[in-house]
């Protein structure tokens, strides 16, 4: 019965080894989209957007009427009162697969007309907080983060992070030692449960 659990644990590792070196090749198939400084992007917003580094894109890169698809994430600018005059969007940092709390998805150097108020809108598969020259002024419970600013006398930087909402940041954020007790006692009971199986063997 042993030998025969330590040849099926033996396989499922080899099975696994498999998987991992078929995907490990086939991301390193996998087409890649690179942008240079100095490339700008155009929307209807009016909006210009550039890199200041070389940036790399793994699925998808397009420019649609009032944003831009960067893989994973979605960046719209829309601009009110409409004018021929643009919004200039520098992007100094971008990771188009940031999905943990704390990553930084997007950050920018933003200008506008003076007078306009303007909609920068980042829509992808977490929720984010946004913030303005290192000053948090919003946090989305939604996979759309918004921030509205009409404060054009300078220009400003703008910055997107993946955050938790809900059950777990309530866990991992406000009340860590409560959700460290939990884990502490779940791990405890798994560790009995995997004993008394041994034994049973």
């Amino acid at each position: 019965m042993r030998r025969r659990t330590r040849m099926s644990a033996e396989l499922a590792i080899v099975m696994a080894f498999i998987v991992i070196l078929t995907v490990a090749s086939a991301q390193d198939d996998t087409p890649v989209i690179t942008v240079e400084p100095g490339v700008t992007f155009a929307t209807l917003t009016p909006m210009n957007l550039n890199f200041t580094t070389t940036e790399v894109f793994y699925s998808q890169l397009r420019v649609k009427n009032y944003s831009i698809l960067m893989d994973a994430y979605e960046l719209s600018v829309i601009k009110l009162p409409s004018s021929a005059n643009p919004v200039n969007v520098s992007v100094s940092y971008v990771d188009p697969t940031a999905d943990v709390a704390g990553d930084l998805v997007i950050a920018f150097v933003a200008s506008a007309p003076v007078g306009s108020t303007v909609y920068f809108n980042l829509t992808g598969q977490s929720t984010h907080s946004g913030y303005v020259d290192d000053n948090l002024v919003v946090e989305s419970s939604t996979t759309t983060t918004s921030i509205t600013w009409s404060s054009w006398a300078t220009n400003h930087t703008f910055a997107f992070y993946v955050v938790l909402t809900g059950f777990m940041r309530t866990a991992l954020l406000d009340m860590p030692w409560i959700f460290a007790f939990f884990m502490l006692i779940t791990l405890m009971l798994v560790g009995a449960w995997w004993i008394k199986t041994r034994r049973g063997d």
